[in-house]
């Protein structure tokens, strides 16, 4: 490779800012993330201070795994989506 190609090339990678970055990595990725921890936090932090009103405990851990599947859901149709494109 020409000394002057790399030198481009090399000066590129180093000006590789955050914003590229998130335009690189797809948007299912972030939102299905944040989906299903917002879910597993549900299930798992929130329903066990609950225990007190059993059917109170019993809702909010059933929409907290609904919520996590959502969200894994939500990646692997993002996922197929991308493979299809």
């Amino acid at each position: 490779m020409p000394e002057r190609i790399r030198f481009f090339v090399l000066r590129e990678r180093r000006n590789f800012s955050f914003v590229e970055l998130m335009k690189k990595i797809p948007r299912y990725w972030i939102t299905g993330t944040a989906v299903a921890v917002a879910g597993v936090i549900a299930a798992r932090v929130i329903a066990p201070e609950l225990k007190d009103s059993h059917s109170v405990y019993i809702v909010v851990k059933t929409l907290g795994h609904l919520v996590a599947f959502a969200g894994i859901f939500f990646i692997a149709r993002g996922i197929s989506k991308n493979t299809e494109s």
